[in-house]
């Protein structure tokens, strides 16, 4: 609850603060803040009884929301986890501001020109943080994909369809034929923006390899 409180505080200020208090907003703000607190989130979190996890996700999420995507990613190999965690988080706003950061980082104007799924392809630099969460990634955001609210959904497909263009060949090829075969039931959802993201995500999917 403290960890929510602070993070509601943080989303107060950054929205009407120097505006309504008459406060002088300095450069890089957001950023000195999440690196002053993220070490504290993420230690209270490992520590935190199981029951009080949730809280610490959302705040952790709210807060990498609320910074921009190159100082997350400068983090990434802590926030990752914490990451991959908050997508079982049972709050769809804390899976939408994971999602929302993700897809930051894998459609991020840096990573554009490194798409080939060719087996000599070249991951991207945040490709390579991702890599030692992928066993966890993945089956995260096939779950999230297919039993989820709607703007969940779509944005994990969207995550999902990313992800094997910025990875290295040997890290997406084995999860090929689950991915595929986990998309039979997305492509006969009920929206149809879910089906064609479904459908434009196994493709990508297929390709891997061939």
């Amino acid at each position: 609850e403290r960890a929510v409180a602070g993070v509601a505080a943080y989303r107060a200020m950054g929205a009407c603060g120097a505006r309504c208090g008459h406060g002088r907003e300095r450069p890089l703000w957001r950023q000195k803040l999440f690196s002053a607190q993220l070490p504290r989130l993420a230690d209270a979190y490992k520590t935190a009884p199981a029951p009080s996890k949730g809280g610490f996700l959302s705040a952790l999420a709210h807060l990498m929301r609320g910074t921009p995507s190159e100082a997350v990613a400068l983090q990434l190999p802590t926030v990752a986890p914490l990451l991959v965690q908050a997508l079982a988080s049972q709050a769809a706003e804390v899976k939408m501001a994971s999602l929302e950061l993700l897809i930051s980082f894998l459609q991020s104007p840096d990573n554009a020109s490194h798409t080939s799924l060719s087996a000599d392809n070249h991951a991207t630099t945040i490709g390579l943080l991702l890599e030692g969460q992928v066993d966890t990634l993945v089956p995260a955001l096939l779950n999230a994909a297919l039993q989820s609210a709607l703007p969940v959904r779509c944005r994990s497909l969207d995550c999902l369809a990313a992800l094997p263009t910025q990875i290295q060949f040997h890290k997406a090829y084995p999860f090929r034929a689950k991915v595929t075969a986990a998309l039979s039931d997305a492509l006969t959802d009920r929206k149809r923006s879910v089906r064609a993201r479904a459908a434009h995500c196994r493709n990508v999917w297929y390709m891997v390899g061939a």
